[in-house]
């Protein structure tokens, strides 16, 4: 499971991508991805786009299953508004 930190902005989304390449690389390709927004308090733009990217990336170019879990109101609300809420009901999938 990789754990969010409580920021995800544009002030800190690139070392935030480089943390989660490295840990997608070392995770078994069989393995289902969990990403927790447990402590995640503080989300924009550049971070709804890592978000989306990572989980489509992860499906299409690895085949592997990717899930948003512990979702707080305030990212639920802005997944819905940005459209990608879709992660949340019932993730990504690389089988489909």
């Amino acid at each position: 499971m990789y754990y969010l930190g409580k920021e995800l902005t544009i002030s800190n989304v690139e070392q935030v991508r480089r943390d989660l390449l490295e840990y997608l690389q070392q995770q078994p390709l069989e393995e289902e991805i969990i990403l927790d927004a447990t402590h995640l308090e503080e989300i924009d733009a550049a971070g709804v786009q890592l978000l989306l990217s990572a989980c489509c990336k992860t499906t299409i170019l690895q085949g592997r299953n990717i899930r948003l879990v512990n979702v707080g109101d305030h990212l639920r609300r802005v997944l819905e508004i940005s459209g990608g809420d879709y992660i949340l009901e019932k993730g990504c999938s690389g089988g489909n």
